[in-house]
């Protein structure tokens, strides 16, 4: 019995010398868990998980800045007169969550029961795992019991689902300081309560699309503020996700109630509209913010829309139509500015001829055009060399034909035509300029697959070797095997990607990859080809 009782003590002593002690915690008691299990302790790709074997730099502003989420204007101004300041983790981990920590998140599983996934351990929140920053040598806060993580179901193809995301968000952003919340990350973006900026762009390597960590100060952690004294959140009604965005329309400024990395929308109306009313924007130089549930954006030139000056302001991407009010589709020049970004003319939504400015003039070219697309009654769209086929996105609704069936179409998002098929009542991309168009009808045949790469558009110019196929994350890898390594060019992204073959889909890896003319099939150099160059 003494040589047992010894034996526990060194062995307590010798993890107590190492480092840290975790305790075994009862996570049907108090819903945390002390788990190595955590779902965002692995390395990711630029879009999803790929594997631990992996660890890319992306840093890339492109990578992680397009399509964040933005504080709602009426958050963002609240979430200004928040000031909590910053307490790191210290040197030891503790011996399990702390009370303020665990009470929090009983709150919130409570408060916000339907917006998290209770299917991971922990009842959707967790928050105690006494291990280091990911990629870092000092402790993490969950090492300390002060960090919560709020899981989020994620929507189609493992976007954030910022319906419920953004409402939990919102709410800690506007009572940070009545509960001690100092930071939060969510969707691509960092909140922090004693900075300036306070929201801005973050670039780690997990872009928290399925769940914010939540950080408490030790005042909060020790529930000495006073939302744990039973004092009502100064700001309570949870605030949905503003109904405005960019290409809303609007009459005055009032009506775009919206902002990004702290600058406020505003009513675009240098067109002069006859009848007042314009659509909301935001000044941009090279990339615009997206959002989940409107149209991508387009940082154009602000002269091709009436205005005066070199600008840029932030209007929507023509997809089938431009439905608000006053707004036609027309032909755009990106804004780059001292962005750096690379040049673009794309279809965007933009106004109606400017009020008593004279219509600018139209090239020959260009009349030549417009009168071959008059007589052309079977045009139905400007974007694809075969103008016969439909506007069609991947995820878009396939009601009408039966599943397996098989189609051509024409992808603004993409600027090229690919071959479709309805699964699930939902059309899904499978290749970019398939062979025969004429042909990818009703039951799969070979005319489905890519055919040679245009000449000499290539890719559209996007990328500067133009023989490497438009893909993106997530989209179809079949016909390639399990683990297929591979180069590609990424419309979203504007860039080269190198890419792997994972479980069907492919999954973006790194930007710029040195070699693409070496990434292709198995990578035996330990996937140093499909990594991007050394920086200058």
């Amino acid at each position: 019995m003494i040589q047992r009782t010894m034996w526990v003590l060194v062995c307590f002593i010798t993890l107590w010398v190492a480092g840290c002690v975790t305790e075994p915690i009862d996570a049907e008691e108090t819903g945390e868990v002390n788990s190595s299990d955590f779902s965002h302790d692995h390395d990711h790709g630029i879009d999803g998980f790929v594997g631990d074997e992996l660890d890319g730099d992306l840093t890339a502003e492109k990578a992680t800045c397009s399509g964040r989420w933005v504080l709602p204007s009426s958050t963002d101004q609240i979430g200004r007169r928040q000031d909590v300041s910053y307490t790191g983790a210290g040197r030891r981990c503790s011996s399990g969550p702390t009370s303020g920590a665990t009470e929090l998140a009983s709150f919130i599983r409570d408060r916000f029961s339907s917006n998290i996934n209770r299917s991971i351990p922990g009842r959707g929140v967790q928050i105690f795992h006494c291990r280091n920053v990911n990629g870092g040598s000092s402790l993490s806060l969950h090492a300390v019991g002060r960090a919560l993580d709020i899981f989020i179901p994620t929507g189609r193809g493992g976007a954030a689902d910022n319906v419920k995301g953004d409402e939990i968000a919102n709410w800690l952003i506007q009572n940070a300081e009545h509960i001690g919340i100092q930071m939060i990350i969510w969707d691509r973006t960092i909140w922090t309560a004693n900075r300036s900026p306070q929201a801005r762009c973050y670039t780690g390597r997990h872009p928290h699309n399925h769940h914010p960590p939540v950080e408490p100060p030790p005042a909060g952690a020790s529930k000495r503020t006073p939302f744990f004294q039973g004092v009502a959140p100064p700001n309570d009604n949870v605030e949905t996700p503003s109904n405005d965005f960019v290409g809303t329309s609007c009459r005055s400024n009032s009506d775009c109630d919206f902002s990004n990395s702290g600058q406020d929308a505003h009513c675009y109306l240098e067109h002069r509209p006859a009848d007042g009313v314009g659509f909301c924007t935001l000044w941009c130089e090279g990339t615009c913010p997206d959002r989940s549930g409107f149209p991508t954006t387009f940082c154009a030139e602000r002269e091709d829309f009436g205005g005066a000056g070199n600008a840029g302001i932030c209007v929507q991407r023509a997809n089938n139509s431009c439905n608000t009010p006053n707004m036609r589709t027309v032909t755009a020049d990106r804004h780059i500015g001292s962005s750096g970004s690379s040049s673009r003319r794309l279809a965007v939504c933009g106004p109606d001829a400017p009020i008593n400015n004279a219509p600018p003039p139209v090239e020959e070219e260009e009349e030549e055009e417009e009168e071959e697309e008059e007589e052309q009654d079977e045009d139905n769209n400007s974007v694809c060399t075969d103008r016969s086929l439909e506007m069609s996105e991947h995820g878009q609704s396939c009601e009408g034909f039966g599943d397996n069936f098989w189609r051509c179409a024409c992808s603004d998002r993409l600027g090229t035509s690919v071959s479709q098929v309805c699964r699930g009542g939902r059309w899904v991309n499978y290749q970019t300029n398939p062979r025969d168009c004429s042909r990818c009808v009703a039951d799969y045949i070979d005319a489905c697959e890519p055919g040679p790469a245009p000449q000499p558009e290539g890719n559209g110019g996007i990328c500067s070797d133009r023989s490497l196929p438009l893909s993106e994350h997530n989209q179809s890898c079949s016909g390639f095997d399990n683990n297929h390594w591979r180069c590609a060019c990424s419309d979203r992204l504007d860039t080269s990607v190198s890419q792997v073959c994972r479980n069907g889909r492919w999954v973006n890896y790194e930007l710029n990859p040195r070699g693409c003319s070496r990434c292709d099939g198995r990578d035996t150099s330990g996937w140093g080809r499909c990594r991007a160059p050394p920086r200058s």
